[in-house]
């Protein structure tokens, strides 16, 4: 390792891996190589694919997600289809209109990302990332085929899906702190915007493909059968991961006690000058931008009176927007990425309240892929900024962090889903959520001006 010392606070790290100083963010200019600048240029789009090894967890993210879009659409049209809901959860207008019991199923599967999450994270930097992602996968597998069977043989009840989604949860806490951190592992620093702003793309693409086959599937096999297809697209990305030929690194950090990677974490973030904002800046997107997934499909039912192919195409639109937004991210060299992540959750806060109000389909479809393009931009630039400011051996544990804070979303949404089930109106519901991402982004904006600054 080439070691290089910060000019303002002194950190030493590898100077052949980052450009800039994992602590305060400084950026070092090697000598002897061009300054990057900003500006798109297409020769980006591939640079990171044509890493070997990068390939195969691009194709494994690619199918994991695949499955995960799809069991997310499936599993929600089923949980609104279940004749015990009529009873369980109404409104005071429409006896079928069941937004809570989607947050409640959501929540399911999110509530595990929020306990064990950071125990995810540790475990990606004491052990093979590899091998936690081959375990996790194998997991999803298995609890695919045992919802299949139990809606094939007529015997799902929802609590079978409380259940399977609490497994699908645990599963993904453990597998996505190492599948972020594991793209340093094959990639260097100066490719990380590319690599993520590709798999981002891939990930965005499935969410076009999962709900549109979803709805197609569920109405030619039936919800049986698009499980079985979501089991078999899981089997393709844990083929795909154990193609991955890495060697980790080893560290010469002794073995210590898990309470002391804890507390070493936390101690690593609080003293850090640009992690906490950029943590937060996480929090209140996820918090009120994104509501609206978990009640989307009670919105599509309540104002469109959609069936599962229109749902399809409602989720599909989000993907659309996310896709582009992802490719365009993946041949730009921004700077300001801060400013240009306030400004994207300010648009998208005004944007989500008037979808809530949109009254026909193609409107529905033309905001909700601005939508998917604004959340799409987020997303990329808060992963790479996450991991591009923090210390090689701290980014499991860091994006473990990060998890947690999008387990809380459907807890966020909870309150969302009680006001779209008393009133008996969706809409009013989603409005109110954007015009508190706009509030709340506005007011960090005044409060961490200098947040606008980091690049």
């Amino acid at each position: 390792m080439i070691e290089s010392n910060c000019t303002k606070c002194k950190t030493q790290f590898d100077k052949t891996k980052l450009n800039q100083c994992p602590n305060c963010g400084n950026s070092i200019i090697h000598s002897g190589s061009p300054s990057q600048s900003t500006g798109f240029s297409f020769d980006k789009f591939t640079s990171s694919l044509s890493n070997k090894e990068f390939r195969w967890l691009f194709l494994s993210n690619t199918f994991s997600f695949l499955a995960m879009n799809t069991h997310m659409m499936v599993r929600s049209w089923l949980v609104i289809e279940l004749p015990e809901f009529d009873m369980l959860f109404t409104t005071i207008d429409n006896p079928n209109f069941a937004p809570l019991a989607l947050v409640i199923a959501l929540m399911s599967f999110s509530l595990p990302m929020i306990s064990t999450s950071f125990i995810g994270g540790l475990l990606a930097d004491r052990l093979s990332r590899k091998r936690l992602i081959i375990f996790s996968i194998s997991g999803n597998v298995i609890m695919a085929f045992i919802v299949a069977s139990l809606d094939y043989f007529g015997v799902i009840a929802y609590w079978h899906l409380i259940v399977l989604g609490m497994g699908q949860g645990t599963m993904m806490a453990f597998s996505m702190p190492s599948t972020q951190a594991m793209i340093s592992d094959v990639i260097p620093d100066s490719k990380l915007m590319n690599a993520i702003s590709s798999i981002s793309a891939a990930r965005n693409f499935t969410r076009i493909l999962g709900p549109f086959f979803a709805g197609l599937l569920i109405a030619t096999i039936a919800t049986s059968g698009t499980f079985l297809v979501v089991a078999f697209s899981y089997l393709a990305a844990l083929a795909s991961i154990i193609m991955i030929n890495i060697k980790p690194e080893m560290s010469d950090k002794k073995p210590t006690a898990m309470s002391e990677d804890f507390k070493e974490t936390f101690s690593y973030i609080s003293s850090h000058k640009i992690l906490p904002s950029m943590l937060f800046m996480t929090f209140i997107p996820v918090l009120f931008g994104f509501s609206l997934w978990p009640i989307l499909a009670a919105w599509g039912k309540e104002v469109l009176s959609i069936g599962p192919v229109g749902l399809g195409w409602l989720n599909a639109a989000q993907g659309v927007g996310a896709v582009i937004a992802s490719l365009i991210l993946a041949a730009l060299t921004l700077s300001r990425r801060g400013r240009v992540i306030l400004i994207i959750c300010l648009v998208w806060g005004i944007t989500l309240s008037i979808f809530a109000n949109t009254k026909t389909m193609l409107s529905a479809i033309i905001m909700l892929i601005l939508i998917g393009a604004l959340s799409g931009i987020f997303l990329a630039l808060n992963t790479t900024m996450l991991q591009t400011y923090t210390s090689h051996h701290m980014r499991g544990r860091i994006m473990s962090i990060s998890m947690m804070m999008w387990g809380i979303m459907p807890l966020s949404a909870v309150p969302f889903g009680i006001i779209a089930t008393t009133t008996g109106s969706t809409p009013i519901s989603l409005t109110i959520s954007g015009i508190l991402l706009f509030i709340c982004i506005s007011l960090f904006w005044l409060i961490k001006p200098n947040f606008s600054k980091i690049d």
